[in-house]
């Protein structure tokens, strides 16, 4: 029922999509380090921007950050995340403020993980960094963190994914609020966590405990959990029994 629905919404987010092909991103095997992973809250709707490579205008979410959990350069107080719809050709349709507003509405509690924008000009000088999240970049989301939650979405929070999340409380709580593209960006977000944690692990036991909660997180395409056994391990008994029978 979760993934019906969630591929629901996503063709509807995506408008006519379904002739566009994009291709799958590489699981990760080691952290991205183009990604910008934070959390934050939607202060604003802020645009229209007009660009060559976008259909239409373009509005961003306007994010004042709460946790920078990683940043290819220096950290920005605040953010502007773009999204776009995806064309049948592949080409990116700007967002509308109202659409915006019905997902994000000022005040939300949001996961980012984005990068660089390219497909609208950089920002002005002291105006604040433009990012891009879905659908052109790898791994890349936005999803509302919800106060009722379980887990913290800062890098210090710890998610045992053996542990499952009861999605429908959420919809139960606030039906019209909820987002079923919320529970694939939960876990997507707290697996690239785990890898940005084994990058920083000091020791091999820190990143066998890491990779034994891993391994069960249901987000099998962002993660190539053979291919993390083998860069961070080193006993070859410790990844036989991480990896399992061939």
């Amino acid at each position: 029922m979760l993934r019906a629905v969630a591929l629901s919404m996503l063709l509807f987010l995506t408008g006519e999509a379904v002739a566009c092909q994009l291709t799958m991103p590489a699981r990760l095997a080691a952290f991205d380090d183009s990604l910008f992973v934070l959390t934050g809250t939607v202060q604003e709707i802020v645009g229209p921007i007009v660009s060559d490579n976008v259909t239409g205008e373009a509005f961003a979410l306007r994010v004042r950050v709460t946790e920078n959990l990683h940043s290819p350069q220096p950290g920005a107080a605040v953010v502007d995340v773009f999204q776009y719809n995806l064309g049948a050709g592949c080409d990116a349709i700007g967002m509308s403020r109202s659409d915006l507003a019905v997902r994000f509405p000022p005040g939300t509690a949001v996961r980012v993980v984005a990068r660089a924008a390219r497909k609208v000009p950089p920002a002005r000088s002291g105006a604040p960094l433009r990012l891009e999240a879905g659908p052109y970049n790898a791994h890349a989301l936005v999803t509302p963190i919800y106060p009722e939650e379980p887990l913290s979405a800062s890098l210090a929070g710890v998610y045992d994914f053996a542990v499952a999340i009861d999605v429908d409380r959420f919809e139960r709580i606030d039906a019209r609020r909820f987002d079923w593209l919320w529970y694939d960006g939960v876990v997507q977000f707290e697996a690239i966590k785990e890898v940005l944690r084994l990058e920083r692990a000091g020791t091999e036991a820190e990143r066998v405990a890491i990779l034994d909660r891993a391994q069960h997180n249901p987000a099998t395409r962002t993660l190539d959990f053979a291919g993390l056994v083998r860069r961070f391990v080193e006993d070859p008994a410790v990844a036989a029994r991480l990896i399992g029978p061939p």
